[in-house]
């Protein structure tokens, strides 16, 4: 049993946490990049897109399970995986774009909360009121 585990990390584990780690370094490369070229706008439609891109990567699972019978398998074997890693670029940058709005308005939101505060504070001991 011990002589599986080692064929399991090295075949299984550490190829799918680098491919992992490669859809996340290429989203984060593609954020600097917009960003860089004030192209931000682009990375709100790209959730659409990357979703298109998943729906259109099924055509291998439906030929493969005789659902259709167009098209060779080894060529909609390639355009499943790159269509699926492509569009899980796409939808995991637009949750990228999409948390980092939500972090900003959430720190928008924090400092504004903090601001009254203090200035509830100034204006109450101002005024001579006890809390």
């Amino acid at each position: 049993m011990t002589a599986m585990r080692p064929k399991l990390i090295t075949r299984e584990i550490i190829p799918f946490t680098l491919s992992f780690a490669a859809l996340a370094l290429a989203a984060l490369l593609l954020d600097s990049l917009l960003h860089y070229y004030t192209l931000v706008w682009i990375g709100r439609y790209l959730g659409i897109v990357g979703t298109l891109m998943i729906l259109g990567s099924f055509r291998y699972s439906l030929r493969k399970r005789k659902i259709i019978s167009s098209g060779n398998p080894v060529t909609l074997l390639r355009r499943h995986e790159y269509l699926a890693w492509l569009g899980s670029l796409s939808a995991v940058f637009r949750l990228v774009v999409a948390f980092v709005l939500v972090c900003q308005a959430a720190f928008r939101k924090l400092c504004c909360s903090v601001d009254f505060g203090v200035l509830g504070l100034r204006w109450t001991s101002l005024i001579g009121l006890q809390l």
